[in-house]
């Protein structure tokens, strides 16, 4: 039988900071440093609501 895949809309399940820091645990300083890094103007992925 066919796996199916389920896409989910961004945003469909909102998250608080608290909640993206819990989703990346341990990796999140190395996340957001990367993010700051690599993402000053915080362009990418700008919705998601995340703070750094």
């Amino acid at each position: 039988m066919p796996r199916r895949l389920i896409a989910y809309p961004v945003n469909a399940l909102p998250l608080s900071d608290a909640d993206w820091r819990d989703h990346h645990g341990v990796r999140w300083p190395a996340f957001a440093e990367a993010k700051r890094r690599h993402d000053p103007h915080l362009v990418l992925a700008r919705g998601h609501g995340m703070r750094f």
